[in-house]
């Protein structure tokens, strides 16, 4: 079975640009990038695959991007035609120290010649060096758990896909389909659209594996983005649970389960008690600085409402706080 993003993906892939498929892990990089490379090697040979999960070919290609050409053949200086071009692909291409470097020097060398098409978890993506750096040398991809209509593909139900298809063309609840299509959507709203949980029959076996995810995947997700601590993001006045979810590549779902899950806060407490953590390091590093100064920079909209937030969290107001670090109190 093939995401609808396959079609999109193969269109472009003798094209000059590279190709690169961000998305949280578990829903199906790694297949879709299989798949092609399957396309290729049957249609052209000169097809490689390699993942970043190999510690010796990580360490070997953070050496120096020419590297890649220990483990896959070193492309012509010319080609004929696209058949004779070297396709590259490579897995979790974001355990690279410096995957914008890799991109940009083989696309400046060999473009003519190798095309390189690579996955990585969204937290990659996240340093905007990234983007300005591959400007004009990429195709970037966003793949995120199934769709609806996927999920009925997947789950062998093809024939309600044209039905489905109509009613949202239409706008039409009426359809002979409507209850059978009601309970799948129920299954779909319920579990999700992670491909490996659509696929598996058995609804206890469904639940482990979608709990596996949550815990397991989404978590390191969240973890190796650094997103908090390096970027600051919480420092963002306008920072949502939509904006934080779509920088990770997550649903606001996802993010939500994983935050109480695993911290047992909701949105606002987690991202407040970065705010108050930043804010208490200000105040000591800065003693002469304006309260409503720093409760501005670190992300709050308002005196009164870092105020509260502050005393909350900390058992002090801020002022009381600076008085009593300067006092001794630490």
């Amino acid at each position: 079975m093939k995401r609808l993003l396959y079609d999109k993906i193969r269109t472009r892939i003798d094209d000059k640009r590279y190709i690169i498929i961000k998305g949280p892990r578990q829903v199906g990089k790694t297949t879709i990038m299989k798949q092609l490379y399957d396309d290729l090697i049957n249609k052209y040979q000169n097809a490689f695959f390699i993942s970043l999960e190999n510690p010796t070919i990580y360490n070997i290609l953070n050496e120096h991007p020419e590297n890649l050409f220990k483990y896959v053949t070193k492309p012509p200086e010319m080609v004929k035609d696209v058949s004779e071009k070297y396709y590259v692909f490579i897995d979790e291409i974001q355990y690279l120290e410096n995957p914008s470097n890799f991109l940009k020097y083989n696309y400046d060398m060999y473009s003519h010649t190798l095309k390189l098409v690579v996955s990585g978890s969204s937290a990659f993506y996240i340093d905007k060096k990234f983007d300005d750096s591959l400007m004009g040398r990429k195709w970037l991809y966003n793949m995120m758990t199934l769709s609806f209509e996927e999920f009925l593909n997947f789950r062998g139900f093809d024939d309600l896909i044209p039905e489905l298809k109509k009613m949202q063309l239409t706008g039409s609840d009426y359809s002979v389909f409507l209850n059978q299509l009601y309970v799948l959507l129920d299954e779909y709203i319920s579990y999700g659209g992670y491909p490996a949980v659509v696929l598996e029959k058995n609804t206890d076996e469904k639940r482990n594996i979608l709990y596996e995810i949550t815990n397991t995947f989404v978590k390191r997700d969240v973890l190796e983005s650094g997103i908090m601590e390096e970027e600051k993001f919480f420092c963002d006045e306008d920072l949502s649970l939509s904006r934080l979810s779509e920088a990770l590549g997550l649903t606001r779902n996802q993010l939500s389960q994983f935050l109480n899950t695993h911290y047992k806060k909701n949105f606002n407490n987690y991202i407040n008690a970065y705010r108050i953590e930043e804010a208490k390091k200000i105040i000591v590093e800065e003693p002469a600085r304006q309260i409503l100064s720093i409760a501005l920079a670190v992300g709050f909209n308002s005196y009164s409402s870092f105020h509260s937030t502050f005393k909350k969290m900390t058992g002090h107001s801020p002022a009381d706080f600076r008085k009593k670090y300067d006092s001794g109190f630490n």
